[in-house]
């Protein structure tokens, strides 16, 4: 008998079909924020800064539910989510995120600057501010709990406007 031998698609198509074919109880538990394996929702929350009245886009990780990026309107209006490949270690952002304390970054100075396209001048302006800018967005974890509480009562939800307290 001649058995043919499957291509990677086919496996792939294959085992798709097993997991459409499971009980949602068979299938594997998602985690919170996460939209689909692998898949992790990126919640942006609005709010006025204090010393200049501007609208501020702090972009809170579904991962790690800390805050990872400053943004504006279009950082909002691009980024809805981020993979992250937990069997190699890998996200797609671990070069830009600003969670310094998350086992996937492997931001830098440099990477952050090269995946911002700054200009050597202003890469040389941030360097002796990197320090303290990873500080503030650190400090804005509050926001971050409140985001995770709102992806919690409606996963839809991708930005959220707070007020300062």
């Amino acid at each position: 008998m001649n058995e043919s031998v499957k291509t990677e698609n086919e496996l792939a198509r294959d085992h798709q079909l097993e997991e459409s074919m499971k009980l949602p109880s068979e299938r594997s538990k998602l985690k919170l924020g996460e939209l689909k394996p692998g898949l992790f929702r990126v919640i942006w929350v609005v709010f006025e800064a204090r010393k200049t009245k501007e609208l501020m886009y702090l972009g809170i990780c579904g991962y790690s539910w800390n805050p990872v990026f400053i943004g504006d309107l279009r950082h909002a209006l691009i980024v809805h989510d981020l993979y992250i490949d937990e069997e190699k270690g890998q996200c797609e952002e671990e070069e830009r995120c600003l969670n310094l304390s998350c086992p996937y970054n492997r931001t830098t100075l440099e990477t952050y600057a090269r995946g911002r396209n700054m200009s050597p001048k202003f890469k040389k302006w941030l360097n002796p501010r990197w320090k303290k800018l990873v500080e503030i967005v650190a400090s804005y974890a509050p926001f971050a709990e409140e985001a995770k509480q709102v992806h919690i009562r409606n996963k839809d939800a991708t930005v959220i406007q707070i007020e300062q307290r």
